[in-house]
C-alpha cells in the first residue's frame, strides 16, 4: 500500500479517509511482519487517525464556540438542562 501522508489525508473528505482507513488496515493485517508495505499501512492509519481526529475536535470546538456563555457555564437555556455538561464533562480539548 502507498503511504498517504498528513498532507495527502488532510486534503481527502471524510468519507474517502474512512474507506482508506479500512483499505490500509486490510493492508496492514494482509502483509508479512518486518515488510515496508506492513510499516506503510500502519503510518497511514495514523496520520489517517490523526486528521480525523482533528476534525472532530475542530467541530467540537467550533459547536462549543457557537452557544452562549451562560448555557455552558450553567448547563442551562431557557429553564431547561442542556446536557452540555453531562456530554463533556471529561472532554479534554
Amino acid at each position: 500500500m502507498k503511504l498517504v501522508s498528513h498532507f495527502a489525508a488532510a486534503s481527502r473528505s471524510t468519507a474517502e479517509l474512512h474507506a482508506l482507513l479500512a483499505e490500509a488496515f486490510n493492508a496492514f493485517a494482509n502483509a508479512p511482519r518486518s515488510n515496508q508495505d506492513r510499516r506503510d499501512a500502519l503510518a497511514t492509519m495514523r496520520n489517517i487517525e490523526d486528521e480525523l481526529s482533528a476534525r472532530a475536535r475542530s467541530l467540537t470546538v467550533q459547536w462549543l464556540a457557537d452557544r452562549p456563555v451562560a448555557s455552558l457555564a450553567t448547563g442551562y437555556k431557557s429553564g431547561q438542562k442542556s446536557g452540555l455538561l453531562i456530554g463533556f464533562k471529561n472532554h479534554k480539548l
